[in-house]
């Protein structure tokens, strides 16, 4: 419908080709897509580049197929609540937390990674004007690295190296990252859990099989691969393969710790921009049964807190912990430690403990001196709330955009109290940093017994507000 309305010369020619093909819809879509495919695997080998190709992005079975059999690479685009209008007035970002979601955005371009296959983000992003933006780097980047991603791209503009002369240009937008605070710290986080690698990936792959046969039968070749199963990617590395269609040449699916039928999942609704996936159909996959069966087998081990049936999902490594009904998603590793969590709550992670924060938040603290949280010499402490616009103008929904708003971009103050364990506790001292890393002022901190206590109320830092704190050894 979205095809016939908007271009209707080339529905019709759509039309007149799939009945001289006699072939299916399914089959005939995943043929056009095939050869879209090789025009451009052909058109960039023709012109001499040798390296890794990639083309279409959507989530369905029938082009996860159709890259199975002629794509070397996979890529994919995913958004967290897209705007429905852009930032036309009247468009809207629903309220929703990413976390109790489930990691959904990680969960819908993982279903679609296929094994043994490079797999690039070359788009994604957690929209402004949700107020959960804070979540991103830990409901996604986290996850991306559990499960080995190759890269990831966020969209758009990570850094300003100098703001636009433009003054309506400076405002907080949809996609940008380098002009918000909240952003710039959840890149800082992501480079750490991705780059440097404090995020260990999973050592056990789980595999969803499908077969393309079947998808027929049960019309789910247009379908999205069930998100329910797509949680398994919440505890271990988990992709998706096809048992009854050949592999592109060369490739080769590394063996499965434990394999799993595939099941079709949600309708994919299009627009002229940006698809959705819809609510999934009930299916015959069962969450509970299959994280038992992961115990059994020893994948899970028996002091992992996994339980499917309370939304809770501890990764096999131990470093990753989801509660869904909290909103609640925490990160452990020996260099990082971060929690995305809601107002008023308080959360022991390893080395740091938040007591509380006001307002919803991720609190986070990271060694960049190549040292532990508990034995570094020079850390960096997270603070990151929510943005708007000055003068941005929501209907009571909170969700309805009326006005985005103008300069300068307003952060969400908030008063938070955190311990931290660290051998050098009683030599630290605590600086606010701008975005560019320059000191601006000392904070006060206490240090009893080998561990630093920060409770600080932003709304104090006036104009040196700031989502980012040092604690060096001085």
């Amino acid at each position: 419908p979205f095809v016939k309305q908007n271009y209707p010369k080339e529905y019709k020619l759509y039309l007149e080709k799939k009945e001289k093909s006699k072939l299916s819809d399914e089959d005939f879509a995943k043929k056009l897509i095939e050869e879209n495919n090789d025009f451009c695997l052909k058109t960039l080998r023709d012109i001499g580049y040798k390296g890794l190709v990639t083309q279409n992005t959507f989530p369905q079975f029938v082009h996860a197929s159709a890259n199975w059999e002629t794509m070397p690479t996979v890529d994919g685009h995913g958004y967290f609540q897209h705007p429905s209008k852009w930032n036309a007035p009247g468009s809207v970002i629903k309220n929703i937390s990413s976390i109790a979601s489930a990691a959904s955005m990680f969960r819908i371009l993982n279903s679609v990674r296929l094994s043994g296959r490079p797999y690039l983000v070359g788009e994604f992003n957690h929209c402004f004007w949700n107020p959960y933006q804070h979540e991103l780097p830990l409901a996604f980047t986290a996850y991306a690295a559990l499960n080995d991603f190759s890269s990831h791209l966020i969209l758009g503009d990570p850094v300003w190296a100098t703001l636009p002369n433009l003054y309506w240009a400076r405002r907080a937008n949809i996609f940008d990252v380098g002009r918000s605070p909240v952003q710039r710290a959840g890149e800082f986080i992501s480079s750490l859990f991705f780059l440097r690698g404090d995020v260990a990936p999973s050592s056990h792959r789980v595999e969803a099989f499908a077969s393309y046969t079947q998808l027929k039968k049960d019309k789910s070749v247009m379908a999205a691969p069930s998100i329910e199963q797509g949680k398994l990617g919440l505890l271990v590395n988990y992709s998706l393969s096809f048992s009854d269609l050949s592999q592109f040449k060369g490739m080769k699916t590394p063996k499965a710790d434990f394999r799993i039928p595939a099941f079709g999942g949600a309708a994919v609704n299009s627009h002229d921009w940006f698809g959705e996936v819809g609510a999934e159909k009930a299916g015959k996959f069962s969450l509970t049964a299959c994280v038992k069966n992961l115990r059994r087998v020893g994948i899970l081990p028996k002091t992992n807190q996994t339980d499917p049936d309370k939304g809770i999902f501890q990764s096999e490594t131990g470093q990753i912990t989801l509660r869904q009904a909290e909103s609640l998603l925490k990160v452990v590793t020996p260099r990082s430690e971060a929690v995305s969590l809601l107002a008023n709550r308080a959360e022991k992670l390893d080395a740091l403990s938040v007591n509380f924060s006001s307002v919803d938040a991720l609190i986070g603290v990271a060694a960049v001196d190549d040292q532990t949280v508990k034995k570094s010499q020079r850390l960096v402490l997270i603070y990151a709330t929510q943005i708007v616009n000055s003068g941005m103008k929501l209907k009571a929904d909170g969700e309805t955009l009326i006005e985005l708003g103008m300069p300068p971009l307003l952060m969400r103050t908030g008063k938070f109290s955190i311990v931290l364990q660290n051998e050098n506790a009683d030599k630290l001292h605590c600086y606010a940093l701008r975005l560019d890393g320059k000191r601006t002022r000392e904070i006060s901190l206490k240090s009893v017994n080998g561990q630093v206590e920060i409770t600080l109320d932003t709304r104090t830092l006036l104009k040196d507000l700031t989502p980012f704190f040092e604690l060096v050894k001085l």
